[in-house]
């Protein structure tokens, strides 16, 4: 199992590169390393990422109340995943 994490810098949005960089990552999981499921959690009002994962075939499973923290506040995040039998590459 892998789990994936990415930040983009804002200037850098909307251009493909996240696709392009998961694409590769996924790939390399699947193929090069032999994992079963690749993971993502994002932030519920995330939707630029949620969109991303779904076009890149991964389904959400639930949300994971309270499982993150940071600025001294802890946050929902929703819990995606690719198997690798579901990859479509």
């Amino acid at each position: 199992m892998g789990e994936l994490g990415y930040e983009l810098a804002k200037a850098h949005w909307r251009q493909g590169i996240m696709t392009e960089a998961l694409f590769a990552v996924i790939e390399f999981g699947f193929q090069a390393i032999e994992l079963n499921r690749i993971e993502a959690m994002v932030m519920l009002e995330n939707t630029a990422s949620i969109k991303l994962l779904q076009k890149l075939g991964f389904l959400e499973e639930g949300i994971l109340r309270e499982y993150g923290y940071w600025k001294g506040q802890f946050h929902d995040l929703r819990i995606f995943s690719l198997l690798k039998k579901d990859y479509q590459n």
